[in-house]
């Protein structure tokens, strides 16, 4: 078998400071990660969903609840090592050297000045560079235009993305390896002592409790936190697990092809069904031009 590569020529060393050819190599794989992990995720909530249908014991109709919850927070942890390589210098060994606590930072980041994520990771142009392309500003009002829609869109996934990693205490639990139990299990009859205590006002309906524990000094102190694990909830779970994922499927275009093209920003053109016939005239008009101007 025998692969083979087609670039446009580039300077070395511009290459270089976009990642190099394995960050680009890696970026150009990204369609079938996103579309694993979006079957792995859809795949967790039919068993969900099935064992919900087919009466199953609750522990295990959560257990499984709690399976969409780890894809989803799979398809986050991908997003959030992507927007940590590309948040710095040298973003091939930021990617390969990412730690949980530089993810949980970079979404903290994120949340705070989601703009500026979009101008410096997303390499989103500003509306500075779009005026200084010397397009007509009818033709600067239409990418404008296109560019809030993107913004919009991507600033939702990337809040979404955030709070399923941020918010989730079975994202602490599992990569600590602290238990989960099941709450049916923790409530009783017969409660689990101490455990159940710490759960005055338990959830309605299914959940499990992550059992996190953290240690100052001699002292061991251990929270109860507990996961709804409902079909809302889980469904919720299954729809932000999967637009992290094609977020960062999004992402890894952007850069390949801002690398491949030697641009620093660009307006991608994905939110076509909400524009009009008339604005996707004139986004083909400035794309003839500037393929003329090449």
């Amino acid at each position: 078998m025998r692969i083979a590569l087609t670039l446009p020529p580039q300077d070395p060393e511009y290459l270089d400071s976009r990642g190099g050819i394995e960050l680009l190599t890696h970026l150009r794989g990204a369609p079938a990660r996103v579309r694993y992990r979006g079957l792995a995720i859809d795949g967790a909530l039919d068993r969900f969903v099935a064992a919900e249908r087919d009466h199953l014991p609750e522990s295990e109709v959560g257990g499984l609840g709690l399976i969409v919850l780890q894809r989803a927070l799979l398809a986050a942890e991908d997003l959030g090592g992507l927007l940590h390589a590309f948040d710095g210098p040298d973003p091939w060994a930021r990617l390969r050297s990412t730690k949980i606590s530089d993810i949980s930072s970079v979404f903290e980041r994120v949340l705070a000045d989601g703009d500026r994520a979009l101008e410096t990771i997303f390499r989103l142009a500003t509306a500075e560079e779009i005026l200084a392309e010397g397009l007509t500003g009818e033709q600067s009002s239409l990418l404008r235009r296109v560019r809030a829609l993107v913004a919009q869109r991507w600033l939702t996934r990337l809040r979404g993305g955030a709070e399923l990693w941020t918010g989730s205490p079975v994202a602490k639990a599992t990569m600590h390896g602290f238990p989960i139990v099941a709450g049916g299990e923790l409530l009783g009859p017969p409660p689990a002592g101490m455990l159940a205590d710490a759960l005055p006002q338990p959830p309605q309906g299914r959940f499990a409790a992550a059992l996190i524990s953290s240690a100052r000094k001699q002292h061991v102190n251990t929270s109860v936190v507990p996961v709804p694990l409902n079909r809302q909830s889980v469904q919720r779970m299954r729809d932000e697990g999967k637009a992290a994922a094609e977020l960062y499927g999004e992402l890894c275009a952007m850069h390949a092809t801002s690398t491949e093209l030697g641009m620093r920003a660009l307006v991608p053109w994905g939110m076509l069904e909400e524009l009009s016939s008339e604005d996707l005239v004139g986004l083909e008009r400035i794309a003839a031009e500037r393929r003329g101007s090449r």
